[in-house]
Parts: C-alpha cells; sequence; structure tokens
C-alpha cells in the first residue's frame, strides 16, 4: 500500500489573502479551480436554469474579484462564506428578477418571491454551508486518493455512506480488526487534508 504523507499547514499567505490582490492572476486563477465547481453545484440546487449556470457562476466570480480587496475578515462577525453566500443569493435574486421580465411563466414569479423574502436568507446560507463542506470533502478526497490503495479508499468511502465496519471487512475480504486500522488510518489523513484546505483556502 502506498504509504501515507501528511500536510504540515500552510505558513505562506493563505488563498484568500493573496487573491485580495488584484494585481495577483496566480491566486485569482487558484480561487476559480477551488471555488467554481462549488459555485456551479450551488446555482444548480437553486433551480437556475443549465443553460444560465456558466454565466451567472461568471456573473458571481467578476462581482467577488471586484469586492474581495474590500472585504475584511472577522471570525466573530464576518466569515467568508457568508459574505460570498450574500453575492450568491444577490445574483440568484438578480437572475430571477431578469427571467421574470422575459418570461410569463409563473415558476420566475414564485422563484423571484421566494429569494427575495428575508426568511430565505438562512436556509440559503444554510445550504451554501452544507454544499461547502461536502465540497472541501470531495477535494480533500481527491486529494489523498493516489497515497492509498484501492482498498483503503474503499473503505473510506463506505464509511462515508454510513456502512458499517462488519460491512466493510465483509467487502474487502478482511478481518474486522484489519478493517478497523485501516478506516481509522485513512480518516486521520482525511481530516488532516480537510484541515489544510481549510486553512489554505478558508482562513483569510
Amino acid at each position: 500500500m502506498p504509504e501515507e504523507q501528511t500536510h504540515p499547514f500552510a505558513t505562506r499567505m493563505t488563498l484568500l489573502q493573496r487573491a485580495k490582490d488584484p494585481s495577483d492572476a496566480e491566486a485569482w486563477h487558484d480561487f476559480v479551480h477551488y471555488y467554481k465547481p462549488f459555485l456551479l453545484t450551488v446555482v444548480g440546487k437553486r433551480s437556475v436554469s443549465s443553460k444560465d449556470q456558466e454565466d451567472l457562476v461568471q456573473i458571481i466570480l467578476l462581482k467577488v474579484w471586484q469586492a474581495l480587496p474590500g472585504f475584511h475578515y472577522d471570525q466573530e462577525k464576518a466569515m467568508f462564506r457568508t459574505w460570498l453566500g450574500t453575492i450568491i443569493r444577490n445574483a440568484v435574486i438578480d437572475y430571477f428578477r431578469s427571467e421574470k421580465k422575459h418570461s410569463k411563466n409563473k415558476e420566475f414569479d414564485e422563484l423571484c418571491a421566494e429569494f427575495e423574502d428575508t426568511k430565505s436568507k438562512d436556509r440559503v446560507e444554510a445550504m451554501i454551508q452544507q454544499e461547502w463542506e461536502r465540497h472541501v470533502i470531495k477535494l480533500a478526497l481527491d486529494n489523498i486518493r493516489p497515497k492509498f490503495s484501492e482498498q483503503a479508499m474503499i473503505a473510506l468511502e463506505m464509511t462515508l455512506a454510513g456502512k458499517s465496519i462488519e460491512e466493510i471487512s465483509a467487502a474487502l475480504g478482511m478481518k474486522e480488526n484489519s478493517a478497523y486500522k485501516l478506516r481509522n488510518r485513512i480518516k486521520k489523513s482525511l481530516m488532516v487534508e480537510v484541515q489544510r484546505l481549510r486553512e489554505e483556502i478558508e482562513a483569510s
């Protein structure tokens, strides 16, 4: 089995610190790499037409690029995801308002009303938080995958799917004690990578 490797936490500037500099093209490229798939998932779950999702995400990214230099991180009051969530919500509202003008479909009226309802803000923020957690875990899984055997990744994916150690050991054809040790070793690696990613791409 490939040897597990550890990642020291980044001591250089975080991605958000670097991306706040409009002249740092490499940082913005990295930001788009990490955040664009997440944004596509979020707008896709907000009933945005598939043909418009790419354009809307580009609009959101432009708004972020323009506003990011003025964003001030405050862990107690203004987490980046909350700030980003406001930009996403406002962009989606603008999208439905625009569609409402050009369509007689009542669906757009309902969607626009839903997003303009102040009570929807908490629901949208909760959805964004949930999708972000899934996104970070997926990034971490992709990063650690080359360092472990196929058996180890199966054990981890079954664990994330809520399977018991008995089910995992049966699927892998190994004793429960061995499956338990394998599962815990790779879970630890996943958590380390998730934390590293959070330090790198969340903290400002």
